[in-house]
């Protein structure tokens, strides 16, 4: 989200393009994210969810039995560049606050009990492939969770609110 504030731009540039889960980057991920819409764009803005529960429901079994157990590593060194590609390289200093961080692919609700496919834009590799196939894979993954039927898009009104809760 970029804005003005007293004339001047402020925000990150390119936040949220893309298919991601928040906080999927961090050691401990977000249990949820909440928005709510203060101000909305006269147009653009929409926000799209793709359900994970249903991308996981619908992969083939065999493609299910060669992740379950396995997790993926999530970098946000590795993949800076390729998202933000316009920004300048990360820091030391940001390096060492952003370590990789490994997930597994397949996450059951401790609740629910079902099985959620945990994919987004910072995974890199998966454990125990080499790295060629792994990078394959989740290009396969997140592909696959992006498809249409998974999709839900919401055009904000001033006042909207939506939680997406993971857990």
């Amino acid at each position: 989200f970029r804005s003005e504030r007293e004339g001047k731009p402020f925000g990150m540039r390119r936040v949220g393009l893309g298919f991601h889960t928040d906080g999927e980057d961090k050691i401990r991920p977000n249990a949820g994210s909440f928005l709510h819409a203060h101000k909305v764009p006269p147009e653009g803005g929409d926000t799209m969810w793709a359900d994970m529960y249903q991308a996981w429901d619908t992969l083939p079994a065999e493609r299910k039995r060669k992740i379950m157990g396995k997790r993926a590593r999530f970098s946000r060194v590795d993949m800076h560049h390729i998202h933000y590609p316009l920004e300048p390289a990360y820091t030391e200093e940001q390096i060492r606050d952003r370590p990789d961080v490994w997930h597994p692919i397949a996450r059951r609700h401790p609740k629910s009990g079902r099985t959620a496919l945990y994919m987004g834009r910072w995974a890199v590799d998966i454990e125990g492939m080499p790295k060629d196939e792994g990078r394959a894979l989740i290009q396969e993954l997140q592909a696959h969770s992006q498809k249409p039927e998974f999709i839900y898009r919401h055009s904000w009104r001033v006042g909207d609110a939506m939680l997406d809760r993971k857990s």
